[in-house]
């Protein structure tokens, strides 16, 4: 009996003698390598990284790689107005067609968000009738404008992805840099001298949005889109108790490729 009861007492201290050292293993492991380090020699053990440490190692590193990985591309377009006037005055008004065209930059930021500026020239205005009754002849007016549109756009890729759909929608900047009016007679003259005058604002406001269809060919993006652009302040100074503001359908087409080694 004594005899087990010494063998068992033995057997339990081995057990925990060997759990000790496969704890104290990795320690003295450390530290047996620390002294290596120090006396310059050895091999070094490194104790691996904690899973936090992991998580935020890879986060810190897609931090600094997506300015690299995010892409800008460049283009042009050119195309067709059609305009006129909206106004809450009871002057009748016809649509004219006219000419648009420039470039704009786009920054594709997150997933199919993108950010998208141009600048353009766009021609707008529109037939006037001279009298508020509409008996009198009716004049045109032709009004230059350069732009800048500052959008939102959403790319969507279906099959094949050499195909892409896109919206976009934002606010509209324009500088009125000329203002013409041509009579029933076929004379032109400034909109404020002759028969008619026209008392144009040099600033416009106008909310624009629009869509369209694209076209991957090689590194070549090929377009065609419509947009509507309506605007938001009055651009008469004579308007006093009303407002009259420019109103213009675009359909326009183009090119644009991508800018840099970064791929979207």
């Amino acid at each position: 009996m004594k005899l087990e009861e010494s063998t068992l007492v033995n057997s339990m201290g081995s057990y925990w003698r060997t759990i000790g050292a496969a704890r104290r293993g990795p320690a003295r492991q450390v530290r047996g390598g620390e002294r290596a380090r120090r006396a310059g020699g050895g091999v070094r053990t490194r104790l691996p990284l904690r899973p936090s440490v992991k998580v935020w190692t890879i986060a810190a590193c897609l931090a600094v790689a997506s300015p690299v990985a995010a892409q800008w591309t460049a283009g042009a377009r050119a195309g067709v107005v059609s305009a006129d006037f909206a106004s809450t005055a009871s002057q009748r008004s016809e649509r004219i067609s006219a000419f648009a065209g420039g470039a704009f930059f786009t920054y594709h930021m997150i997933g199919e968000l993108s950010f998208q500026a141009e600048l353009l020239y766009v021609q707008k205005g529109g037939r006037l009738a001279v009298d508020e009754g509409g008996t009198a002849p009716m004049v045109r007016v032709d009004l230059d404008y350069i732009e800048v549109p500052v959008m939102l756009r959403i790319d969507i890729e279906p099959i094949p992805r050499e195909v892409t759909l896109y919206a976009y929608a934002g606010p509209v900047a324009g500088l009125n840099t000329s203002c013409e009016v041509t009579d029933s007679g076929a004379t032109r003259h400034g909109c404020d001298n002759g028969g008619f005058s026209l008392g144009v604002r040099t600033f416009d406001w106008s909310m624009m949005g629009g869509g369209g269809l694209g076209f991957r060919v090689g590194g070549i993006t090929a377009f065609m889109d419509g947009r509507l652009e309506v605007g938001l302040a009055t651009i008469d100074d004579a308007a006093v108790d009303w407002r009259r503001t420019n109103r213009a359908l675009l359909v326009t087409a183009g090119i644009s490729i991508p800018l840099g080694n970064a791929s979207r």
